[in-house]
């Protein structure tokens, strides 16, 4: 007795497997179905397919968005700092400048450079300002030094127009210079000689 394939959605029986194939994707096209398992061992014959409704994974989102939103409620953003951990000025004001002198003024000013010290300390975008004054190429120049409010973050800051400016001004100071260069007259030492 020949093999029997049957069409799982409408129970009809085929003699080929072919043809059961063939009648459902004639007939049954538009049907989906949730979970479909062939006979055959192979994991690649193997056709389950789930339908996800759009609102379904909207929903999902907004809801683990919720979760997540309720705790950072509680527990505050990450790099939040709460009255308790703030540190005071004076004590920002230590904590930068012996960093900045520890561990970063030989890279910027060189190894003879002398410690620097605070000009002031303000509030500002969160963080503590720390205004030092560097000796530079151009004359002294006030730099500001930034650190969270309870100590653990340091913070160079650049103001980007600022540097842009600053950057500009140096390039055009450069041309002005390569300008005088070429505009300077050679004198030929043989003109210099006087006629006897």
């Amino acid at each position: 007795m020949s093999e029997e394939f049957e069409c799982e959605v409408c129970g009809r029986t085929f003699d080929t497997e072919r043809g059961m194939k063939v009648h459902a994707s004639q007939v049954h096209k538009d049907e989906k179905k949730t979970d479909k398992k062939e006979v055959s061992g192979d994991a690649k014959d193997m056709d389950v397919q789930f339908e996800v409704s759009p609102w379904k994974l909207v929903s999902g989102v907004l809801g683990i968005l919720l979760i997540v939103s309720i705790f950072f409620a509680f527990q505050g953003l990450p790099g939040t700092v709460t009255a308790e951990d703030e540190i005071s000025k004076e004590e920002a004001e230590d904590i930068a400048m012996d960093f900045f002198n520890d561990h970063m003024k030989e890279q910027m000013l060189g190894p003879e450079a002398e410690d620097l010290e605070a000009e002031e300390v303000n509030e500002k975008h969160g963080l503590y300002e720390v205004v030092v004054i560097i000796e530079g190429m151009m004359g002294p120049q006030e730099e500001s030094l930034y650190i969270s409010k309870n100590g653990e973050y340091f913070f160079q800051g650049i103001h980007i127009e600022e540097f842009e400016q600053m950057v500009e001004e140096q390039q055009q100071m450069m041309e002005e210079m390569e300008d005088q260069e070429e505009g300077e007259i050679v004198m030929d030492p043989e003109d210099n000689q006087t006629e006897e």
